[in-house]
């Protein structure tokens, strides 16, 4: 429960829920008055350094792949090093 940071793991749903939603209320806050560029100045920066990012709509084909491949009774084959997984993308 995000109730949780604001004093710990301790309570239950009844007090860990107007924890959490005052929580999330002072977060939205604190992200309406921030004057850090975001992520477009990060996208720009990596792009400038020639790092590769993986999108989110790469990462759900990395997902839907390793799903795909899944052998007997296990939910997916993973791709196991960041190489396998961005040959994967990149091919």
């Amino acid at each position: 429960a995000v109730g949780w940071v604001k004093r710990g793991p301790s309570g239950t749903i009844g007090t860990n829920k107007p924890d959490g939603q005052q929580v999330a209320k002072y977060i939205m806050e604190d992200l309406g008055s921030s004057s850090k560029p975001g992520r477009k100045a990060l996208t720009s920066l990596l792009s400038e350094r020639s790092v590769r990012r993986v999108t989110y709509e790469e990462w759900v084909r990395l997902d839907d792949h390793e799903k795909a491949n899944a052998v007997g009774k296990s939910p997916r084959c993973k791709l196991v090093t960041v190489g396998e997984m961005i040959g994967f993308l990149d091919n």
